[in-house]
């Protein structure tokens, strides 16, 4: 029996890890403690946090795992890449994990491979902030380097508003600098994609559900992106320079983009799937079961599937617009299109006010034909959510 080793028992890593127990595979969860849902399915659980490298590197040997896999943190990223490298495992390796977390080294390397990004200063203190706030256009967004969710990030167009901004991404981050950036203005994409032996197998342009806030984050996406051919190509032609710059391989790979005057910018990218339920995105756009395409790229086993969207799609995330306890998630209707509701909480349990992007209540994930409009499916079918928070 293989044994593969999960790190992270939330809600995203949650299908993935029941996917892993339907095939048969003996499932170990690697995450800190806590009433992570993904506990309850695994043969074996440690609780330790997945930034324990060496920590997890000792689980993984005792152990003798056959694939190490996560989706949906980047925080757990560079545990794999250390993993992979040491063990010879399929999947990412040390350094691309470290370009592929740290945002300023991700940044960096950005530039020095001709990829279309925001300019950008690493800062180490408060007053280095107030200097790249002169010298930058504004607005800017400040943002810790090694976190993922939109944590600690904040979008700044008045210099009064810098300071709270810059405490609030270092308080957020393991790191002694964050990064100040231009905050393009433009049209928020996303990109699904995956890399086997060095080859870009699929990519899947997906436009962004937005949640309008402190800055804008994304709880939902929908395919098709309702984008030109000619913005299609430029992407492609961004991803491969970015594979090759990160060294990406025999992973998935998720990328926020932003569109502006026609040109495609790359916002950061991330070596795994995406969260907001972008797996099951890309599982309903091309039918296929991208679960069971993550544990063979662990596995060292995964083969490109047809690159045919089959289905227009849309995901989202509920959220709630205060503190409170969960009085009512329900979904009243028997709409085909639905493909799966699902609500993270029980009656009277306490949620939270949306911030981040794991300030979540439950998602709904729609499909139609290729002839419909998927956003307006689904405000239809949102219709019939009903979402109550009680203080």
């Amino acid at each position: 029996m293989k044994k593969i080793l999960i790190l992270g028992a939330g809600v995203y890593q949650l299908p993935l890890i029941k996917r892993a127990k339907k095939r048969g595979y003996y499932v170990i969860v690697a995450s800190k403690d806590g009433q992570y849902p993904g506990f309850l399915y695994a043969d074996k659980v440690y609780y330790i946090d997945t930034t324990d490298i060496e920590g997890i590197y000792k689980i993984a040997k005792e152990e003798q795992i056959d694939a190490i896999t996560t989706l949906g943190t980047d925080v757990a990223v560079r545990t794999l890449g250390v993993v992979n490298e040491r063990m010879g495992l399929s999947g990412i390796l040390q350094k691309s994990a470290t370009l592929s977390t740290d945002k300023k080294l991700m940044k960096e390397t950005f530039l020095k491979n001709n990829i279309k990004t925001a300019p950008f200063k690493t800062v180490f203190s408060l007053q280095e902030a107030y200097k790249a706030y002169d010298l930058l256009n504004k607005p800017l967004a400040i943002k810790p380097v090694d976190n993922s969710g939109s944590r600690g990030i904040t979008k700044v167009s008045k210099k009064e508003d810098l300071e709270k901004a810059y405490h609030h991404a270092f308080t957020n981050s393991k790191k002694e600098y964050v990064i100040v950036e231009e905050y393009i203005e433009g049209r928020k994409l996303s990109v699904e994609a995956a890399v086997i032996d060095k080859r870009l197998v699929f990519f899947l342009p997906n436009g962004n559900i937005l949640y309008q806030g402190k800055i804008d984050i994304p709880i939902g996406h929908f395919v098709p992106a309702a984008i030109s051919r000619s913005t299609v190509s430029k992407i492609e032609a961004e991803l491969l320079k970015l594979i090759d710059a990160l060294e990406i391989d025999n992973s998935a790979l998720n990328v926020d983009l932003v569109l502006h005057d026609e040109e495609v910018y790359v916002v950061e990218a991330g070596a795994r799937a995406g969260g907001t339920n972008l797996a099951d995105l890309v599982s309903t756009a091309y039918d296929v079961n991208y679960y069971d395409f993550i544990l063979n790229l662990a596995l060292g086993e995964a083969k490109p599937f047809a690159n045919e969207i089959s289905s227009n799609c849309a995901v989202e995330v509920m959220v709630s617009e205060s503190n409170g306890y969960l009085k009512r998630c329900s979904l009243e209707t028997d709409d085909r299109r639905v493909v799966s509701f699902a609500c993270d909480y029980k009656i009277d349990e306490y949620v939270k006010k949306f911030e981040t992007g794991a300030d979540r209540i439950g998602h709904i994930v729609i499909k139609c034909g290729l002839a419909e409009d998927p956003i307006a499916v689904l405000d239809e079918i949102k219709k019939d959510i009903s979402v109550e928070v009680y203080q």
